[in-house]
């Protein structure tokens, strides 16, 4: 199967609109179906845009999704919304390291050798913590030439990726991933961002010693020493201590009454 046809079946039946998502909206639409942030005019490059949008985190007006536009050049980049209305299909960075595209695609580019190396890494990975790491994807300009057949990357560019994580990863084990995603000799710079229910974090920085880390979210960056969500405190617990606490002091009341009353009475005798 030809790298087009790959490209043709990868058209997963699930929601898009999470962080990092490929969007294609019907041929001739797209300017319409755009809005600029508040302030900004879409750039004329826009008028020709080709390939699919990102989505990207950030806030939306109701039944919009917050995208980022991507041109031919690396300088042509750009912050909107989209009509959900207006997207036909769709792709996601787990569907793009899935299918495989990759595994026999211009291998004699350095961020497709660091690819090489890793992906068996993180499938291990995946495979044995499940209840950390749901699964692994392709994003930046790596995923959107996947997706598109429209070159992106070129000799400096990143490896980006992303890592499922709806549970804790504990700050070692970051570490000993890290660790085994660095061992090989390569100079394309790696970018994991580990996403969790708040939004990312840099698997990086999660693995370093900093007391705190930046978390991307919909509301804007946010330093925070727990990008996940908190254990909740089990409401038939909290509702016992209550009910402890409620019957100790009822005790303390009960026996005071007893005291006074038998004081009383011994000062009648």
């Amino acid at each position: 199967m030809s790298d087009q046809s790959k490209r043709q079946a990868l058209d997963p039946m699930t929601p898009w609109g999470r962080p990092h998502d490929l969007l294609w909206v019907a041929p001739g639409v797209a300017p319409e179906c755009l809005r600029p942030l508040e302030g900004d005019t879409l750039a004329s490059w826009v008028q020709c845009l080709a390939g699919p949008v990102v989505v990207r985190r950030g806030p939306a007006p109701v039944g919009h999704i917050a995208i980022g536009l991507r041109g031919r050049h690396k300088g042509e980049r750009q912050a909107a919304t989209i009509a959900k209305a207006a997207v036909i299909k769709g792709i996601t960075p787990d569907a793009l390291a899935s299918a495989y595209i990759w595994a026999h695609y211009r291998m004699d580019h350095p961020v497709l050798q660091r690819l090489q190396t890793a992906a068996p890494i993180l499938n291990e990975w995946v495979a044995a913590h499940k209840g950390e790491c749901l699964s692994w994807g392709i994003t930046g300009s790596l995923g959107y030439e996947l997706a598109s057949g429209l070159k992106q990357l070129h000799q400096n560019s990143d490896l980006d990726l992303l890592l499922r994580c709806p549970q804790p990863l504990a700050r070692q084990q970051a570490q000993q991933l890290w660790d085994q995603l660095n061992g090989c000799r390569n100079d394309t710079r790696l970018d994991i961002q580990l996403e969790t229910p708040h939004g990312a974090i840099s698997l990086a920085e999660w693995a370093s010693h900093s007391p705190q880390v930046l978390l991307k979210t919909e509301q804007g960056p946010q330093l925070t020493d727990h990008p996940w969500p908190r254990p909740a405190l089990h409401l038939s617990s909290r509702h016992e201590g209550k009910s402890l606490e409620n019957e100790s002091l009822e005790n303390e009341s009960l026996e005071s009454e007893s005291i006074e009353s038998e004081s009383l009475e011994a000062r009648d005798v």
